[in-house]
């Protein structure tokens, strides 16, 4: 990996590490978010954490709100969910099922990976034959360069360079990253270069640098999940292949 990336915007973490956090997140008296993949940010629920038992790795919950509020019970129950604990820069994350007890306490037990998400350090993933990363942008289909989870890179045709001046905003946009989708709700062009060939003479092409804009959280931790687990088996493909 080069320079830029040694320190990734998130990383999984060993389970000693993410006990700390669940300790600590009980004494600071954290909430807990809860959501189904592919919820809106409106549908996130919050819960008061009143316990964590670190011999089995066990979070126990309680529905914030009034006595009719916890009485309701929650649309999530038996169902696999994602979950986020914030300490200020840091973001704690992971899924799991929320489960209850024969005495009625709501459970999550930590059985799959944790991750630590840390603001203003992007992981850039470059594209290549295993990695297919693409934008649908003003109903055009581009293949992309790179990813991370604060924008993409694409080359286009020097006949649209007026359609993508810099700074210009573009609404609904969509991004493929392998098998995965990510709606997009604005696209900012931050950059726009003269496309060149390794030896220095131009292309023909330009290339755009895409920043997203207002990504709605649960979409960026899902692209931080995503992006995560392809730098992984990238890392894997290199070691087999060397």
């Amino acid at each position: 990996m080069s320079d830029a990336n040694k320190k990734h915007y998130f990383t999984t973490i060993k389970i000693d590490e993410a006990d700390s956090f669940f300790k600590r997140a009980v004494e600071e008296k954290k909430i807990v978010s809860l959501w189904l993949k592919g919820q809106s940010q409106d549908d996130v629920e919050e819960y008061d954490l009143i316990s964590y038992n670190d011999s089995d790795h066990t979070l126990i919950i309680e529905k914030r709100g009034g006595f009719l509020s916890k009485l309701t019970g929650s649309d999530l129950l038996y169902k696999e969910i994602f979950f986020r604990i914030n300490f200020e820069t840091i973001n704690i994350f992971s899924y799991s099922t929320l489960k209850k007890t024969e005495d009625g306490k709501l459970i999550i037990r930590v059985m799959n990976d944790v991750y630590k998400s840390q603001k203003r350090s992007n992981y850039r993933l470059q594209a290549n034959r295993h990695i297919k990363i693409q934008l649908k942008i003003n109903g055009q289909v581009y293949d992309a360069l790179d990813i991370s989870a604060g924008g993409t890179s694409f080359m286009i045709d020097d006949v649209e360079k007026e359609t993508y001046s810099k700074q210009s905003v573009h609404t609904n946009c969509r991004l493929r990253l392998n098998r995965y989708q990510f709606d997009i709700p604005q696209c900012k062009v931050m950059g726009v270069w003269e496309g060149t060939h390794p030896d220095g003479t131009l292309t023909g092409k330009i290339k755009l640098g895409i920043a997203f804009i207002d990504l709605p959280e649960r979409i960026e931790e899902d692209l931080f999940r995503e992006i995560n687990g392809e730098a992984r088996a990238e890392e894997i493909r290199k070691k087999l292949e060397s």
